[in-house]
């Protein structure tokens, strides 16, 4: 008598871990990303240290994807990419991703703020991330249209002001952050060519009668 698909898992979930990741790093993101959330035992395994590299591996296995950015864990950028989980509610399906915030919505705007809601911010704070929907714009200019990850803000602004006295350490913490959010906006286009490259490919693949594997399904 053949596995059920609770059988299968248990299979899984006892065998050891070597033998696990080596199974695992010929899968996809996605479907490690699923793995990861089918079960406890299954998340401590896939989130802890050594499983680093499957993620990587994992990443590897999907042509021409963009790199990991080096503070970002592989596992949250596979989350940002092929998952369906809210930033702002933290329930529900998210319609929406913004690659250079790196935060999901099932809401609009979800937890972005406006530029002129702080007219008595230092508007330099604004120059030190990256905005929403940088696509959306010619350049990177910043302007009081612009929209920005509200938490990402606060934590940001809180750091602003607290190094302000510090003459060596503020200049440094401003141009890492205005690199950092240039960087955010470069990726953030790298993504979306690489999606749009590989709907054209599906599309035409199923033109063909090929099967394709839908990559993302927003």
């Amino acid at each position: 008598m053949g596995l059920g698909r609770e059988g299968r898992l248990a299979q899984l979930v006892n065998m050891h871990v070597d033998i696990f990741f080596e199974i695992v790093v010929k899968l996809e993101p996605i479907d490690v990303l699923h793995l990861s959330r089918l079960s406890k035992k299954f998340r401590s395994t896939l989130m802890s240290k050594p499983a680093e590299y499957v993620w990587k591996a994992a990443r590897l296995n999907i042509p021409d994807f963009p790199d990991c950015p080096p503070n970002l864990p592989e596992p949250r950028y596979a989350a940002l990419i092929f998952g369906r989980h809210c930033d702002t509610c933290g329930v529900g399906s998210a319609s929406k991703v913004d690659y250079a915030l790196r935060a999901s919505y099932s809401v609009k705007q979800g937890k972005t703020l406006k530029t002129e809601q702080y007219k008595n911010v230092d508007d330099q704070i604004f120059k030190l991330l990256p905005i929403a929907e940088p696509e959306c714009h010619d350049d990177n200019e910043h302007d009081a249209q612009d929209f920005y990850y509200k938490p990402e803000f606060e934590r940001i602004a809180d750091q602003y002001m607290a190094l302000r006295p510090d003459e060596e350490g503020f200049p440094r913490f401003v141009e890492e952050h205005k690199t950092i959010a240039t960087m955010r906006h470069q990726h953030n286009k790298q993504l979306l060519d690489w999606i749009q490259r590989r709907h054209t490919s599906c599309s035409q693949q199923f033109a063909v009668g090929i099967p394709s594997r839908d990559v993302l399904e927003r």
